[in-house]
């Protein structure tokens, strides 16, 4: 992969100071060191080259803090209350704060907990901003049985989401393992509805993402799980 090097160069109020390592993939993150916008102690950040690139993340998290002030909006205590970050907060401690919420059994029910920085409506929009936060994005966890915190946690799409969750179902077609969802999307013949609802009923995995609708309505139908010619069709 051909690396960018971006030492030396600004993006807002983040001065790239030098390369802090690549991922799994090959993508470059970079050291970077915030100005504040010339108040304070500067404070240094590792970041992904391409969130700085695509202008997703620009400061430490000091500027959302400043744009709040100037809008006169100081987070949950005056007016962010109607905003997709705010509701992402109250969502994620209901889940696992409040026993009377209808998810609480899957989050706090089973030990999942909101580390005690993110208690603080600030300290949570902070991390937000400086991890590349925006509004189509949902909060994820590395790890599912750990709670919420900046080390397990990341932002995705709301399908990189649903690929993830306990109850994705993982089926395996020649020898190899992988979603529902994504064995649909391969192989591209019926819905995701569909092949789920075949695969309730016992279809094996391969014929309940492969076969199209018209042939099994009008030329087969299912007994306990297996296709079967309908005779009355041939």
């Amino acid at each position: 992969m051909l690396k960018v090097d971006m030492k030396g160069k600004r993006y807002g109020r983040l001065l790239v100071v030098r390369e802090a390592g690549r991922d799994s993939r090959g993508n470059v993150s970079w050291l970077c060191e915030c100005n504040h916008g010339g108040v304070g102690k500067p404070k240094r950040l590792v970041l992904p080259g391409i969130r700085l690139r695509q202008g997703q993340t620009q400061s430490c998290g000091c500027l959302i803090h400043e744009t709040s002030r100037l809008n006169g909006k100081k987070f949950l205590r005056h007016g962010l209350s109607n905003s997709p970050l705010y509701l992402v907060w109250r969502n994620m401690k209901a889940r696992c704060l409040n026993p009377k919420n209808k998810d609480y059994a899957r989050y706090g029910g089973r030990g999942i907990t909101v580390c005690d920085d993110w208690l603080v409506s600030d300290d949570f929009f902070a991390w937000a901003e400086s991890t590349g936060y925006q509004p189509n994005l949902t909060i994820e966890r590395t790890d599912n049985d750990l709670g919420y915190s900046p080390e397990n946690c990341y932002w995705a799409t709301k399908r990189i989401q649903q690929r993830n969750r306990h109850d994705t179902v993982m089926v395996a077609i020649c020898g190899e393992t992988k979603s529902l969802i994504d064995w649909v999307e391969e192989y591209g013949v019926v819905s995701y509805r569909v092949a789920r609802e075949r695969y309730g009923r016992g279809w094996n995995p391969e014929e309940a993402v492969s076969f199209p609708v018209d042939q099994h309505n009008r030329r087969y139908k299912t007994v306990g799980g297996e296709l079967t010619r309908n005779e009355s069709t041939a």
